[in-house]
């Protein structure tokens, strides 16, 4: 598959080809309460966070990028659902490259979602702080990501702190009350699209292609009406000059074109926290846990948060 060249950024997800082993998770999204349109849904307001928008740059390491997004969600989730709110480094975020590196297709080509996913449930994926998608802050390029020479022993321990259980896809793309529901229920949802080379995809509100020549992975984080009509709030990784500020909303014609190829939900495993404090005769200790009552009591006794 050639390299695609796109006016803003480059794609690099890969529509993976139907298997019969996959889950479904439309019979269960059927069963829960139907999305109130109305009322809406916005995990950042639902969370009380603010969700980084990156820039993938010339790599085709969007896969990774929106795995990535999804693990920064279920840690923080996983967190408050525990009573703790910690400083923001005890709030990580999750490396793209960790993810993309070990699945891409090759240089330029992209990723299958499915390896990512199954990636995040087998090995798990890596902090930012450990694993760097962005050299000095800036946009990485292909080669900067498909670097491995960050894989050691250590890396791949950490990475088992944050796995998930399983994941589902959506059969049904066309649904947009499916997907609706589908990120109230979970928090988020990966969605991929199809699109086209005529700037439609630097817009507030992408608009359905007319051609396809390339695909886009991202992740989906809300659901709302806008003057009447149904929209998907995505969290675009070309950076923040697209849309509004990296934030797009894709509407119902856009998933009644066609042009949704793919969703998926993922479930959760509860994580092993690496946390590092510094006790009271100012020695610093790494405290492994999944019991965030541990965690405060340590506090309560004397312990200050480290530094990264």
């Amino acid at each position: 598959m050639p390299k695609i060249k796109l006016k803003m950024k480059n794609p690099g997800f890969v529509p993976d080809p139907r298997d019969a082993r996959d889950y479904e998770a439309d019979h269960i999204l059927f069963g829960s309460a139907p999305f109130e349109w109305k009322a809406g849904y916005d995990v950042e307001k639902d969370l009380g966070i603010k969700l980084p928008v990156k820039d993938q740059g010339s790599s085709s390491s969007c896969v990774g990028q929106s795995i990535a997004t999804g693990a920064y969600i279920m840690n923080i989730e996983e967190m408050q659902g525990k009573g703790f709110e910690g400083k923001e480094d005890q709030l990580p975020e999750f490396s793209a490259k960790s993810v993309y590196s070990q699945i891409s297709l090759g240089a330029g080509i992209g990723a299958y979602t499915r390896d990512g996913l199954q990636l995040l449930k087998d090995y798990g994926i890596n902090r930012e702080s450990k694993v760097p998608s962005y050299r000095g802050g800036r946009p990485p390029t292909e080669r900067y990501m498909l670097d491995k020479k960050w894989m050691k022993r250590a890396t791949k321990h950490n990475a088992r702190n944050f796995r998930s259980k399983e994941y589902r896809f959506l059969q049904d793309k066309k649904d947009i009350d499916l997907v609706a529901k589908a990120i109230r229920d979970s928090h988020f949802v990966i969605l991929g699209f199809h699109g086209s080379n005529d700037g439609g995809w630097s817009t507030k509100f992408p608009k359905p292609p007319t051609y396809r020549n390339w695909s886009h992975l991202v992740a989906a984080v809300g659901a709302e009406v806008i003057k009447g009509k149904k929209y998907i709030k995505i969290i675009n990784s070309w950076g923040k000059n697209v849309g509004d500020k990296g934030i797009q909303w894709i509407s119902e014609d856009y998933f009644k074109s066609g042009n949704a190829h793919y969703g998926a939900v993922v479930i959760d495993k509860p994580n092993t926290w690496a946390v590092r404090l510094i006790d009271k005769n100012g020695k610093r200790r790494t405290v492994l846990t999944t019991y965030v009552n541990k965690i405060k009591k340590l506090l309560n006794e004397g312990f200050t948060f480290g530094n990264k």
